[in-house]
C-alpha cells in the first residue's frame, strides 16, 4: 500500500497512485506511452526500424515488416506475410502460400507458381505468366499481355463497358458493377461485394469474404484473407500485414509499423495512444512501466518490477495484475 500526498488512491488487490494518468483495468495493468510492442517467439534476427512478431525465423533488414512462419528473407520496404517461401524486393505484398519471386509493384496472390513483372495482380491458381497491367483470376492456364480480365472458366478475353451481374464468367473492364457470386477480377472505381473471389485495384469497397488483394485507399472487412496498402482499416480475422497509419484490431494476425499496439493477453491504456487490448489494464503517464504482480510506489522514476507495488508520478507503468487509481484520471474498467 502507498501513500502519496495530492493523489487519490483506489484498491481493490493492489494499489496505485497515479496524478494525471489515464487507467484502463481489468486483470493486468500495462502502460505505454508511444512505444511499439514486439511480441514473443521471434527467432531471428533483424536490424533497423523494425516490428519482428513471433515465430519469424528468418531475418530481414531495413524498414520491414516480417510476420510470423515467414522463412524467407527480404530487403527494402516490404509486407512478408506468413507460409511465403520465396524472397522477394522492392515494394511489395507477398501473400500467403506465393512460392516464386517478383519485382516492383505488384500483389501476388496464394497459390501462383508463376512469375509476373509490373503493376499486376495474380490471383490464385494461375499457372501462366503474364505482363502489363493485367488480372489473371483463377483456373486460367494460359497467358495473356494488355489491359485485360481473365475470368474464372473463362477462356476467351473481351473488352469493352459492360454489365457483369452474377454467375456470369467473362471478363470486362471499365466502370462497372461486380455483384455477388461473381468469381472474376474488376478494375477501377467500383464495389465488390461479398463473395468474390478475385482482385480489384483502385478506390473500391471490399468486403468480407473476398479473398483477394487490392490496393489504394479501401476498407478492408473481416475475413478478408489478402493484403493491402495505404492508409486503410484492418478488422478482426485478416491474417495478412499492412503497413502505414492503420489500427490493427484483435486477432489480426499480421503486423503493422507506427505507434500501434497488437495485444492478446494484456490490456493498454495509453495517453494519445492507439489502444489493442484484451485480458490487461495499463496506466500510463508519459512512462514506460513493465510490471507484472507488484505495487510500486515512486515518484518520476521509471520502474519495472515483478512482485511489488507502485505508485509513481509522471512514470509509465506496464502492469498485469494491479489496480490503479490516479486524480484526474480517467479510468477503464
Amino acid at each position: 500500500m502507498v501513500a502519496i500526498l495530492e493523489v487519490k488512491i483506489s484498491q481493490r488487490i493492489a494499489m496505485v497512485a497515479i496524478l494525471e494518468v489515464k487507467i484502463s483495468q481489468k486483470v493486468a495493468i500495462k502502460a505505454i506511452l508511444e512505444v511499439k510492442i514486439s511480441q514473443i517467439y521471434c527467432h531471428g534476427s533483424h536490424t533497423g526500424s523494425q516490428d519482428f512478431t513471433k515465430d519469424c525465423h528468418g531475418s530481414h533488414t531495413g524498414s520491414q515488416d516480417f510476420t510470423k512462419d515467414c522463412q524467407g528473407s527480404h530487403t527494402g520496404s516490404q509486407d512478408f506475410t506468413k507460409g511465403c517461401h520465396g524472397s522477394h524486393t522492392g515494394s511489395q505484398d507477398f501473400t500467403k502460400d506465393c512460392h516464386d519471386s517478383h519485382t516492383g509493384s505488384q500483389d501476388f496472390t496464394k497459390d501462383c507458381h508463376g512469375n509476373h513483372t509490373g503493376s499486376q495482380d495474380f490471383t490464385k491458381d494461375c499457372h501462366g505468366s503474364h505482363t502489363g497491367s493485367q488480372d489473371f483470376t483463377k483456373d486460367c492456364h494460359g497467358s495473356h499481355t494488355g489491359s485485360q480480365d481473365f475470368t474464372d472458366d473463362c477462356h476467351g478475353s473481351h473488352t469493352g463497358s459492360q454489365d457483369f451481374t452474377k454467375d456470369c464468367h467473362g471478363s470486362h473492364t471499365g466502370s462497372q458493377d461486380f455483384t455477388k457470386d461473381c468469381h472474376g477480377s474488376h478494375t477501377g472505381s467500383q464495389d465488390f461485394t461479398v463473395d468474390c473471389h478475385g482482385s480489384h485495384t483502385g478506390s473500391q469497397d471490399f468486403t468480407k469474404d473476398c479473398h483477394g488483394s487490392h490496393i489504394g485507399s479501401q476498407d478492408f472487412t473481416k475475413g478478408c484473407h489478402g493484403s493491402h496498402t495505404g492508409s486503410q482499416d484492418f478488422t478482426k480475422d485478416c491474417h495478412d500485414s499492412h503497413t502505414g497509419s492503420q489500427d490493427f484490431t484483435k486477432d489480426c494476425h499480421g503486423s503493422h509499423t507506427e505507434v500501434m499496439i497488437s495485444q492478446r493477453i494484456a490490456m493498454v491504456t495509453i495517453l494519445e495512444v492507439k489502444i489493442s487490448q484484451r485480458i490487461a489494464m495499463v496506466a500510463i503517464l508519459e512512462v514506460k512501466i513493465s510490471q507484472t504482480i507488484a505495487m510500486v510506489a515512486i515518484l518520476e522514476v521509471k520502474i519495472s518490477q515483478q512482485i511489488a507495488m507502485v505508485a509513481i508520478l509522471e512514470v509509465k507503468i506496464s502492469q498485469r495484475i494491479a489496480m490503479v487509481a490516479i486524480l484526474e484520471v480517467k479510468i477503464s474498467q
